[in-house]
């Protein structure tokens, strides 16, 4: 298991004020504690050519191939941007219905830039969910 520390890791947390996140499914199924993450923060911005430093912390043990069993890991960082990425304003799992996913409500609050802002998080498109749903897995992976 994995907890980002910068740049910030979710861990499907969003505004909640509570210690746990409220929905380990609310945008990908994270399987790491429900302490792992930050709750929803302000927007982070970097100048072009800037570096950026990545801070995590293993749950477990990693390192080289040794004579420890279990301990020989690899870590693959995963990072996207576009317009249809979203955080949400809700914890709620998005719902696989076209009428409903797009839904949006007036963030009176503040919280999440104001204004009109999508109800449900996502990161990829509805009908690429769709895709998914309909094609079979690679059934040799971890068995």
């Amino acid at each position: 298991d994995i907890y980002m520390h910068n740049m910030r890791g979710s861990n499907n947390r969003l505004n909640g004020n509570g210690v746990n996140r409220a929905n380990n499914n609310r945008m990908c199924d994270t399987q790491n504690n429900a302490k792992g993450g930050y709750a929803y923060g302000p927007p982070m911005y970097y100048h072009v050519g800037s570096q950026v430093t990545i801070e995590w912390t293993n749950q477990h043990g990693c390192g080289p191939k040794s004579s420890q069993k279990n301990l020989d890991c690899q870590l693959i960082l995963q990072y996207m941007c576009g317009d249809e990425v979203r955080d949400g304003t809700t914890t709620t799992t998005i719902p696989d219905n076209e009428e409903t996913y797009n839904t949006k409500e007036e963030d009176t609050s503040g919280d999440f830039g104001g204004g009109e802002q999508y109800l449900y998080g996502m990161h990829e498109s509805y009908q690429f969910y769709q895709d998914c749903k309909t094609r079979e897995r690679n059934k040799g992976l971890f068995t």
